[in-house]
């Protein structure tokens, strides 16, 4: 059974949040207007939903629309938004990085001839190659993401 998994992301340097526009009725229809899944007398109901929790799910066609965050740290669920948005994917930039690199690693050979990529992926990989064999590697990871934001 094939589900169909839609994101509102919001990325940050700092602590993960639910960027507060995407807590307006107004804008979440807008946005489920545009990606079409839902019929547009269900927009409503849908749109409200996830502004209360965070996550939308249509169990009749396998439908999920879903906050996500990504940032430094974990939002509190309990004591900043009042447990609404326990059912949010929150993802810690020294994971995203960790994961990045450990895929450099184990396709070290194929991923060695990258000329096609952009800066970003080039930047990426030259700390990869740097810094493979530092065991903790958060450090290196946030200079890594401050150097990405600089080289945009």
């Amino acid at each position: 059974m094939k589900i169909i998994y839609c994101v509102i992301a919001d990325a940050t340097i700092g602590k993960c949040k639910i960027n507060p526009s995407w807590q307006h009725k107004e804008v979440i229809q807008s946005v489920l207007a545009a990606i079409g899944l839902f019929k547009k007398d269900n927009i409503d109901k849908v749109a409200e939903y996830v502004i209360n929790n965070g996550k939308y799910q249509d169990a009749t066609y396998n439908r999920v629309i879903s906050y996500l965050c990504i940032g430094s740290e974990r939002f509190d669920n309990e004591n900043e938004y009042n447990g609404r948005y326990r059912n949010v994917k929150q993802i810690i930039w020294n994971d995203v990085f960790k994961f990045i690199f450990e895929r450099f690693k184990r396709y070290d050979k194929e991923k060695s001839n990258h000329e096609q990529w952009d800066n970003a992926g080039k930047l990426l990989w030259d700390y990869y190659k740097r810094y493979s064999e530092v065991s903790d590697g958060s450090g290196i990871y946030i200079k890594a993401l401050n150097d990405l934001i600089k080289h945009r």
